[in-house]
């Protein structure tokens, strides 16, 4: 049987990986590849949010205010991510 308790480690190790993930990736590849993977990695935490129960995720505010930050934030970086090494002659 699944408890929140045997979710919550999987889901907090998922979002540490994803940190260290975009990290690398802007490193080592892209900055707008990082973008993107974070951008992924924000809606699919969206959708996780949505789907799984309350007790299961981790939570800021209600249920529709974290489904709706995340994937505002999402869109965002996904419209962002191509001027990721602009540079400014200014």
């Amino acid at each position: 049987m699944v408890t929140t308790r045997t979710l919550r480690r999987p889901l907090a190790a998922a979002t540490g990986l994803l940190v260290l993930g975009v990290c690398a990736l802007a490193w080592y590849a892209d900055v707008r590849v990082a973008a993107y993977a974070l951008a992924g990695g924000l809606a699919s935490a969206a959708v996780v949010r949505l789907t799984l129960p309350e007790r299961a995720v981790l939570t800021a505010r209600g249920r529709r205010f974290d489904v709706v930050v995340l994937l505002v934030l999402a869109v965002a970086l996904a419209l962002l991510a191509p001027w990721g090494l602009t540079v400014s002659l200014t």
